[in-house]
């Protein structure tokens, strides 16, 4: 293999691993409100275009990583995982708490999201 040939094989996949990087910051700039990401994406519009810049906002090429994804997704946790976390600060600072009794109460299943105010969300 040719050095010329390494050299160019090298180059596609740091572009590619750069491509990646730049996705992620445009994507998240409007979901965190991180000045310098806004002051990256108005340079990587004029240097790639604001197409790409759309495109990247809404993830249309699908290169941005999915657990960044769902993290600025802004999804409540569901029932169970709040359960589970209240439990065990009960449990840290000793004081007596049963999920149990309080999901009766509710009347809500733990595979869904948390209603807001502690309300039942009626699924």
């Amino acid at each position: 293999m040719s050095i010329m040939r390494i050299l160019r094989t090298n180059m596609h996949r740091y572009f590619l691993m750069y491509l990646v990087v730049v996705t992620a910051i445009i994507y998240a700039e409007p979901r965190t409100g991180v000045q310098e990401f806004a002051k990256l994406v108005t340079i990587f519009k004029k240097r790639y275009g604001k197409e790409f810049v759309d495109m990247a906002m809404e993830d249309r090429t699908r290169r941005v990583n999915q657990t960044l994804v769902h993290k600025l997704s802004g999804q409540r946790p569901n029932a169970f995982l709040v359960h589970s976390y209240m439990k065990e600060i009960a449990q840290i600072y000793g004081i007596a708490w049963d999920p149990d009794e309080v999901t009766k109460a509710l009347g809500q299943r733990f595979d869904t999201p948390m209603a807001l105010g502690g309300a039942s969300s009626g699924v």
